[in-house]
């Protein structure tokens, strides 16, 4: 830090962004539903969806991989990404 001064602003700018991205999945684990959970994840990570196995998506939502089967189901996308 002491050699490049500039640095902290931008250290702290980056620890602020990832505190804020933490925060908000720890009130999203707390507040939303699992498959409320899942709509966001579908939206906020609609890239990644369909190349991940379903436990690593499930585990990431808290929920287990049975439980995220079954959401799946009910919205209609029982064929949507990979099983584990």
């Amino acid at each position: 830090h002491r050699q490049f001064p500039g640095i902290q602003a931008l250290l702290d700018e980056a620890m602020a962004h990832l505190f804020t991205i933490q925060s908000q999945r720890e009130a999203e684990l707390l507040i939303l539903s699992p498959q409320d959970r899942y709509r966001a994840f579908l939206s906020d990570h609609s890239d990644i969806v369909e190349r991940i196995p379903i436990h690593h998506a499930a585990s990431y939502l808290g929920i287990s991989h049975v439980s995220l089967s079954r959401i799946r189901a009910r919205m209609g996308m029982a064929n949507l990404g990979r099983s584990a």
